[in-house]
C-alpha cells in the first residue's frame, strides 16, 4: 500500500496517510474513532461487516490472496501437508483471530477441516498482524506461520508450502469510501487509482499479489518450497 501511496503523490501531488494493521483491529478502531477517509481490509467479509454497520458506502475489489504454509527458507522442517502440521513438538505461529483477517480465516479453515483442536498443542505465538507472523517464521522464534501468499512473497528468507485445502479458502483485498469521511470525492478517486490495471493494480501485481484483473488468467506459483 504504501508504494501505490508514494506513486500517487507523485502523480497528484496529494499525500495519503496510510495506518497499518489488522483488518479487525482497524474496523474496530472505525467503530470507535469514527475517522478516517478509506478502508482496507484483506478479506472482503470485514467490508460487509462495515457496510451492515453503515460505515462504508461505495466499494472496489482490488486484489485476490490466498492462504498457504510459511516456511524458512529450504523448508528445513521438510513439512510437505497439513498433517505435518500437528508433529509434535512443532513450533506454530498465527495471526490472533480476534485482530486480523488471515488469523480469523486460520480458525475458520482449521474448524472446517476439522483440525483446529490439533493445530492449537502446537500454537507457540500469536501475533496482532500477518507481517508479525511473517517475521516470527523469518527470525526463526516459530517453524511454521499461515500467512497469505501475496505476504510470502515479499520475503526471501520465506518459501511457500502448498497446501491444497487451503486453496478453496481464498480472500479479496476490498476497499470502502468511510461514509463519516470529510473527503468522500478524493477517497473514491484514490481508490479508483488502486483499482486501474496500469496504476494500483500494476503495483499490486509487481510485488507478489493477485489482482484482479488477471482473475481469469492461467495461475502461477510464484514462490514455492522445493
Amino acid at each position: 500500500m504504501g508504494q501505490i501511496a508514494k506513486k500517487y503523490k507523485k502523480e497528484y501531488g496529494i499525500r495519503v496517510d496510510v495506518q497499518y494493521g489488522g483488518s479487525g483491529t482497524l474496523l474496530s478502531n472505525l467503530r470507535v474513532a469514527n475517522q478516517g477517509d478509506l478502508y482496507i481490509a484483506a478479506d472482503e467479509s470485514y467490508v460487509h461487516e462495515a457496510i451492515v454497520q453503515d460505515l462504508v458506502g461505495k466499494t472496489q475489489s482490488l486484489a485476490d490472496i490466498v492462504p498457504v504454509i510459511a516456511v524458512a527458507k529450504g523448508n528445513p522442517k521438510g513439512l510437505m501437508k497439513i498433517d505435518d502440521l500437528f508433529t509434535n513438538g512443532l513450533k506454530v505461529a498465527i495471526a490472533n483471530p480476534d485482530a486480523a483477517s488471515i488469523g480469523r480465516l486460520t480458525k475458520k479453515i482449521f474448524m472446517e477441516e476439522g483440525y483446529w483442536d490439533m493445530l492449537q498443542n502446537n500454537i507457540t505465538v500469536q501475533m496482532f498482524t500477518v507481517n508479525e507472523v511473517a517475521n516470527t517464521v523469518k527470525l526463526g522464534t516459530a517453524d511454521v506461520g499461515v500467512i497469505w501468499d501475496a505476504t510470502a512473497n515479499q520475503y526471501d528468507e520465506i518459501d511457500i508450502v502448498p497446501i491444497p485445502e487451503f486453496e478453496k479458502y481464498a480472500s479479496t483485498i476490498t476497499a470502502g469510501v468511510l461514509n463519516f469521511s470529510d473527503k468522500k470525492d478524493e477517497a473514491l478517486k484514490f481508490m479508483m487509482y488502486m483499482a486501474a490495471m496500469n496504476k494500483g493494480l500494476k503495483v499490486f501485481d509487481s510485488i507478489g499479489y493477485r489482482p484482479i484483473s488477471k482473475r481469469f488468467a492461467p495461475s502461477e506459483s510464484r514462490k514455492n518450497s522445493k
